[in-house]
């Protein structure tokens, strides 16, 4: 868990997604911790902020 959300956030740091980055962080640093109580809904939090990024891209043709 933590190496996965390593890398989800350095990924989003190009994008300034400042929240996705900081529950991404958070999520490493509980899996490096091995501390899992409430990261269902850490990750609940950063799939919902996932979307909404991912909408926005969408709607300003950023991708192109």
């Amino acid at each position: 868990m933590a190496q996965v959300a390593h890398s989800l956030k350095g990924a989003v740091g190009y994008f300034g997604a400042q929240t996705v980055h900081t529950l991404a962080h958070r999520l490493e640093t509980m899996g490096h911790q091995a501390e899992l109580e409430g990261a269902s809904s850490v990750l609940q939090r950063l799939e919902q902020e996932l979307e909404r990024l991912s909408a926005f891209a969408a709607e300003t043709n950023w991708a192109e």
